[in-house]
């Protein structure tokens, strides 16, 4: 069984660049007989970005509902040293009949314990992050694609997380919108001292946020580096994925 254990203390000030945030080891789940996590360890620290790539059903969004307190591992253990995790989805999924202010101040009012003041501050503070303050009174068909998709990762900061979560972030957005999306990340990391993971396909993506890379196939890790490295390197696995190879050990 898994051994899961959430620093739960919201009122401690942020730690220091480099303290360990997440820690797992021996990781596994399966759907019935479909084995989806195969014993996964890895770290991630303050400051730190990490991307988790890999092909489709390879176990990437298991990995961070895991890390999220979502879905309970069969084995292993699951240490989160806090309870501030912000996880946003990959198509926003913003509650349609609530402003985008709404959506931003649900979290915060119904788990901690901040004045009406507060929750307007951090509502305010992260879509100027985002870069959406004008928008605060749409609702969310009154929004593109895109901005859904930022208006979601403002939801995630209004927590004012020590852990961000990211499903494909800058999937399906326009070239120029992606590279906005993507400083903005890297930005947002730094400046709030937050350990990231970012599951995305996007291979140009990943030399702009990530310091670090993590392939995923099969349920198992098969190629782990700083990014340099991965775009540098020779192993079948992270060549493959990187050139967008068909032949190769992951099979498609």
């Amino acid at each position: 069984m898994d051994n899961t254990m959430r620093n739960d203390n919201m009122d401690r000030p942020k730690g220091k660049p480099g303290d360990l945030m997440i820690r797992l080891r021996g990781i596994s789940l399966s759907f019935g007989k479909n084995k989806i996590l195969d014993n996964i360890s890895m770290d991630v620290h303050r400051n730190e970005m990490l991307a988790v790539l890999g092909p489709s059903g390879s176990g990437k969004s298991t990995l961070i509902k895991i890390i999220a307190g979502l879905l309970e591992p069969d084995e292993g253990e699951v240490r989160v040293e806090s309870d501030r995790i912000g996880m946003a989805f990959q198509h926003g999924a913003l509650f349609s009949s609530m402003t985008v202010e709404e959506n931003l101040a649900l979290a915060p009012r119904r788990t901690q314990n901040l004045s009406g003041e507060e929750i307007d501050r951090r509502v305010h503070e992260a879509l100027k992050m985002v870069g959406l303050e004008e928008d605060i009174d749409k609702m969310p068909s009154e929004l593109s694609g895109g901005m859904q998709k930022r208006v979601g990762i403002a939801r995630a900061l209004a927590i004012d997380p020590d852990i961000m979560l990211y499903d494909e972030p800058s999937a399906g957005l326009d070239p120029i919108l992606a590279h906005r999306l993507e400083k903005d990340l890297r930005r947002i990391n730094a400046e709030r001292q937050i350990a990231s993971i970012v599951v995305t396909h996007e291979i140009p993506s990943i030399r702009k946020i990530a310091d670090n890379v993590k392939l995923l196939y099969e349920g198992q890790f098969v190629y782990e580096g700083t990014t340099d490295d991965f775009f540098s390197t020779d192993d079948p696995h992270a060549r493959q994925f990187r050139e967008r190879e068909e032949e190769g050990p992951i099979a498609i």
